[in-house]
């Protein structure tokens, strides 16, 4: 379901907070997440079977111009040509440029329907992938490491001394943050091939890539999917591979075209802000359901949710420390199994959870295969389930 949010009530908005429900700890205990830059699903997987990928367009080259991809070009896309009048969007890799990714979609899951946050280009986006609100609707000049003091999922993981760490060769995602600012938690993606083969990584992770390596045009896809393909055999030889959830990850579009329209809220007019462009995302890992081809609707924000629900631990009262969210958005957790989620004790306590009577008691709605009776009096509560399967 998408935001009702304006454009103006977006940027307007101020965070909600999430309350919990009584729950078992998570069948995984680490997320990583692995960005890569720049491409729309229909590029990526056009024609990959049971998912919906087509393209009438030519095949890419390699190392591909960089297509218009600013707010602008957002609002008109989704494929613009560029200033010397090539429309390098329109195109798509086939299954032999991009071997190690099908392979991975075939052997795992694939997100068909998951959507950049922010009909933008990346930094908006970056914000949204890491729970925090966005200050921009289009890229910033200048340095970006510890410029910004936003809240994001940062902040609330060192609230609760859950240990998290940025392996970082240049992309900003994590640094940009102020609350990356402290030692030892911003370090080279070389240290994570020794902390992965020594079972020592956080709970929570961020592969971020130099942009040489990010995929991001005009540098080539076989060199960014061969960086991404160094990390996932370090992952899958780890010790944690069976506890950890993968998460592969495209910030955005690029300016690549897509047959599918982003949702959008009706009030929203003619500058939408939520969502973006399709994108893809790969979930994996050794609890990630095999051979699935998801059509589920996800976000940046389902990340976010999914990051602070399998990490954190119930207070005393029964409550999950409140995560920051934007008002009216619901966020489904990304793509891993209900079967492997949850164990069957927590099934049983999740059955379990009371049925209150109000208007809104008789609307039973599915969540992650579950259908719960929802109370008006607890909003929050409701959209914490939905978004955090």
């Amino acid at each position: 379901m998408t935001s009702r949010l304006t454009r103006r009530g977006f940027l307007a908005a101020p965070f909600a907070l999430l309350a919990a429900p009584p729950a078992t700890a998570a069948p995984f205990k680490r997320v990583v997440v692995v960005l890569r830059e720049n491409h729309s699903f229909d590029n990526y997987f056009s024609g990959f079977p049971g998912a919906d990928g087509q393209s009438t367009d030519p095949l890419c080259a390699d190392n591909v111009a960089d297509p218009p991809h600013n707010r602008k070009a957002a609002l008109a896309g989704p494929s613009v040509p560029r200033p010397d009048g090539m429309d390098s969007g329109r195109c798509h890799y086939a299954p032999s440029q991009l071997p190690r990714y099908w392979q991975w979609a075939r052997e795992f899951t694939l997100c068909d329907r998951y959507f950049g946050e922010l009909l933008a280009p990346s930094v908006p986006n970056y914000f949204a992938l890491m729970g925090a609100r966005p200050p921009v609707l289009d890229n910033l000049s200048g340095r970006l490491r510890g410029r910004f003091d936003q809240i994001s999922l940062l902040d609330r993981l060192n609230a609760q001394g859950i240990g998290w760490r940025n392996y970082d060769d240049g992309i900003p995602l994590v640094s940009m943050f102020q609350a990356a600012q402290q030692p030892d938690r911003v370090v080279p993606v070389s240290r994570f091939f020794a902390e992965a083969a020594a079972g020592q990584l956080p709970s929570v992770s961020w592969l971020t890539p130099s942009l040489a390596d990010s995929e991001h045009p005009p540098h080539g896809v076989s060199r960014g999917e061969a960086w991404t393909d160094r990390v996932v055999t370090a992952l899958r030889a780890s010790p944690h591979w069976a506890e950890t959830a993968v998460f592969i990850v495209w910030d955005e579009w690029g300016g690549f075209n897509d047959h599918v329209a982003p949702p959008h809220a009706g009030d929203e007019g003619a500058s939408p802000v939520r969502l973006g462009y399709r994108v893809p995302c790969l979930v994996m890992g050794g609890r990630a359901r095999q051979g699935h081809v998801s059509h589920t609707q996800y976000s940046h924000a389902s990340i976010v949710a999914i990051s602070w629900r399998s990490t954190t631990r119930l207070s005393a009262s029964g409550r999950r420390a409140p995560l920051l969210r934007w008002r009216g958005q619901r966020a489904r957790s990304v793509g891993i199994s209900l079967d492997r989620v949850l164990s069957a004790a927590a099934r049983k306590i999740a059955s379990g959870w009371p049925k209150c009577s109000s208007s809104r008691s008789s609307r039973a709605l599915p969540i992650c295969g579950i259908r719960f009776k929802l109370t008006k009096a607890s909003k929050s509560f409701i959209t914490f389930l939905e978004a955090s399967c």
